[in-house]
């Protein structure tokens, strides 16, 4: 099965040819105006601020992965050891299967589903374990400081008849809401 023909190889190679000489342009272009503003003292500090708006996300990047080092490595022993600890998991089943280790009261037959269980729960207590180590997690959208500051928001639908106004209806439920205790009372609920 062919994916591309002959031509449209020959297409997509000068396509992606002439973008790469498009981009190697403008990098040349990027380069040599902050070389040509130094050399002029009047427009020297466009030059550093063109420099700048390269090389500081550069830099930043360089040492974002240098001080995740750390982090990466306790990621990395956390799921190798994991990984052990299945395998040795694995290692008893295959043994209980078997029946060359006789657990008390535990069926062979039973082996295979509790160890697909045991391992579930593993590698979900790993990646609870890693959590705190990826990048980004200590984000205050993983940390529910939304949740924090304005507690629980519940919608709800309330389905009434045709005799009941829905006006009296509103003010029973509104008067029953703000009787909650712990309730944060907030004006302008919607209601349809």
């Amino acid at each position: 099965m062919e994916l591309l023909s002959a031509s449209r190889e020959l297409e997509t190679v000068l396509l992606v040819t002439k973008a790469l000489r498009v981009l190697v342009y403008a990098i040349l272009l990027y380069v040599s105006l902050p070389v040509v503003f130094s050399i002029f003292p009047a427009t020297q500090g466009y030059s550093e601020k063109l420099f700048g708006y390269v090389l500081g996300p550069f830099k930043d990047l360089i040492w974002g992965v240098i001080n995740y080092i750390p982090k990466l490595v306790a990621i990395v022993v956390i799921v190798v050891m994991t990984r052990y600890l299945v395998r040795f998991l694995h290692f008893v089943t295959t043994e209980v299967e078997k029946a060359t280790l006789d657990v008390p009261g535990f069926y062979p037959d039973w082996a295979k589903p509790t160890f697909n269980i045991v391992r579930f729960v593993v590698y979900a207590f790993m990646f609870i374990f890693v959590f705190p180590y990826l990048p980004g997690s200590d984000s205050p959208v993983f940390q529910g400081s939304a949740a924090k500051e304005l507690g629980l928001i519940l919608n709800t639908t309330v389905t009434i008849g045709y005799d009941a106004p829905w006006t009296q209806v509103q003010e029973l439920l509104i008067s029953a809401a703000l009787d909650c205790p712990n309730i944060y009372q907030i004006m302008g609920g919607r209601s349809h």
